[in-house]
């Protein structure tokens, strides 16, 4: 379950169908939101907008304390 905080309503998107194993990429997750809000936006965490091409597992190894929960602007 992936927990992503949208900046523009103050609301939480709860992805429970994906967890922070699965091998699916930015984009990927972004299409998942898209269908969910009917809205684009970029992926932020630590500061950082998220590259489409890394991986949610890379995600993981990268920022270690991560807790699932990643801003959408």
């Amino acid at each position: 379950m992936i927990f992503i905080k949208d900046i523009q309503n103050n609301k939480t998107i709860i992805l429970d169908h994906i967890n922070e194993n699965d091998t699916i990429n930015v984009h990927d997750l972004k299409k998942e939101i898209k269908k969910k809000c009917e809205r684009d936006g970029n992926l932020i965490i630590c500061g950082k907008i998220l590259d489409d091409t890394m991986k949610i597992t890379e995600i993981k190894k990268i920022y270690k304390y991560w807790n699932n929960k990643i801003i959408y602007f």
